[in-house]
């Protein structure tokens, strides 16, 4: 998935999320509903200042539209952290859990 499209899907989601229609937030841009449906399509471009605007009408962190998670969510370091485990070969993925089981039962 290009990244036009991850941005137009994480606006759709957060548009959702805050409970706003195309039409609203059209409105609240002074552009068109067909633009929003562009936007969130990943047809059309968006530059960083309408990115930043749409994030503050939304109250959405900007780092939101590019990733997915916000860096004031709960879940950045979660998705930070399950990346990094990922990329981890399956015998270093036991020893981390075995690490990180050690260290929440011995309450460190």
């Amino acid at each position: 998935m290009n990244i036009i499209r991850i941005i137009g899907s994480n606006i759709k989601n957060a548009r959702i999320k805050a409970g706003f229609t195309q039409e609203k937030l059209a409105e609240s841009l002074d552009v068109s509903v067909g633009y929003v449906s562009q936007l969130e399509r990943g047809i059309t471009k968006i530059s960083l200042d309408r990115l930043s605007e749409i994030s503050d009408l939304l109250g959405t962190d900007i780092t939101y539209f590019l990733s997915g998670s916000s860096i004031d969510g709960n879940d950045y370091l979660m998705s930070d952290i399950h990346d990094v485990i990922c990329q981890l070969p399956g015998d270093r993925r036991l020893l981390l859990y075995q690490i990180l089981k050690l260290i929440n039962d011995s309450g460190i």
